[in-house]
C-alpha cells in the first residue's frame, strides 16, 4: 500500500525544484513503492485520479499537478452549466472530469474512447468522483463518417492517447464505429457546446460524421503528422473547418495560420455566432 504519508512525500518532491537524475530517483521509488494499479490523489484541477508514472498524461499530473494547462483553461473558461459537449479520445478521463466540473451537475458531457484499456482506467476515475460521474456518458468505440466495424491500433503504454484507427487488423483490436450525429441522438444530447477532437489524425472522418449537429466550439489536436499518416494534411483539416463556417485561432484568440506553432498543439476553431473567452 502507497501510504499516505510516502505519497504526500512523494508527490512534494517529484514537484519540488529539478536536480542531476531527478527522473531516474522518481522513477525508481515509483518501482519500488507505487502499486502496479497506481495510487488516487486529488489534483489541482480539484478531482481525484488514479495515477502512476506510465502514461504521459499521469506523468504530467504527478510531475505537474496539471495538464494541458493552458486548454484546461480555456475548457473551463468556455463551458457552463446547462451545456451539452464532448469529449472525442476520452483517454483517463480528465476532461470529462473538468467539463463534469464546470456544468455544476447541469448538463452533460458524452466521453467516447475506442481503446478498451484506456476506457477501463477512464471508469476507473469517473467512479472516484461520483457526484460528477452522474452526468457524464461514454462510448466504447470511435466516430466516423457512419456506422461499421473497424479497427484501433494498440498504443504504447507510455502513451495511451495515441491510439490510431486502422484499416488493418494487425496489432490491432476490432472496435464500432459511429457518426456523431447518431451517438448524440442515440444519448439523447443536442448540439454541443463545445467539442474536443483528439482523435490521432482522424479528424475529417469524424467531422463527416458530424450531420446537422456542429459544435459551437471545436478544440482540435493538430498533429500535422498524424494527419499525413492518415492520408491528408494541415491544409485540408483547415479548409474543412472553414468551409464548415469556423473560424480558427489560437487558445489566445489570435489568427491561426498553416505552420503556426500552436501550444499544446491545440486549434480553437469557432462559429462566428459566439464569442469564446481567450486565455491571455
Amino acid at each position: 500500500m502507497f501510504k499516505n504519508s510516502l505519497k504526500t512525500l512523494f508527490l512534494a518532491y517529484a514537484r519540488a525544484g529539478n536536480h542531476p537524475a531527478k527522473l531516474r530517483i522518481i522513477a525508481w521509488i515509483a518501482r519500488l513503492a507505487i502499486p502496479a494499479r497506481g495510487f488516487t490523489t486529488q489534483i489541482a484541477a480539484g478531482f481525484v485520479m488514479r495515477l502512476h508514472l506510465y502514461d504521459h498524461l499521469e506523468r504530467c499530473l504527478v510531475l505537474r499537478n496539471h495538464y494541458e494547462e493552458l486548454t484546461s483553461k480555456f475548457v473551463c473558461a468556455n463551458t457552463h452549466p446547462g451545456m451539452h459537449c464532448v469529449v472525442a479520445g476520452a483517454n483517463l478521463g480528465y476532461y470529462l472530469l473538468l467539463i463534469s466540473q464546470n456544468l455544476s451537475g447541469q448538463g452533460e458531457v458524452l466521453g467516447i474512447e475506442p481503446f478498451p484499456e484506456t476506457l477501463q482506467r477512464c471508469r476507473d476515475n469517473l467512479q472516484l468522483n461520483p457526484s460528477l460521474q452522474t452526468n457524464i456518458k461514454l462510448f466504447a468505440g470511435a466516430l466516423g463518417t457512419s456506422s461499421k466495424s473497424g479497427y484501433i491500433t494498440i498504443p504504447p503504454r507510455e502513451h495511451s492517447g495515441i491510439a490510431q484507427l486502422s484499416e488493418s487488423s494487425q496489432n490491432a483490436l476490432p472496435i464500432e464505429i459511429r457518426p456523431m450525429e447518431l451517438l448524440l441522438r442515440q444519448h439523447g444530447l443536442s448540439k454541443p457546446g463545445l467539442m474536443i477532437l483528439d482523435v490521432e489524425g482522424s479528424e475529417l472522418e469524424v467531422l463527416a460524421g458530424l450531420g446537422t449537429e456542429i459544435p459551437s466550439l471545436l478544440l482540435i489536436e493538430n498533429d500535422p503528422g498524424n494527419q499525413i499518416a492518415h492520408g491528408h494534411s494541415e491544409a485540408e483539416l483547415f479548409k474543412k473547418l472553414q468551409h464548415m463556417g469556423y473560424t480558427l485561432a489560437h487558445l489566445d484568440g489570435r489568427e491561426a495560420n498553416l505552420g503556426d506553432f500552436f501550444p499544446e498543439q491545440t486549434v480553437v476553431a469557432y462559429q462566428r455566432q459566439i464569442a469564446p473567452v481567450w486565455i491571455k
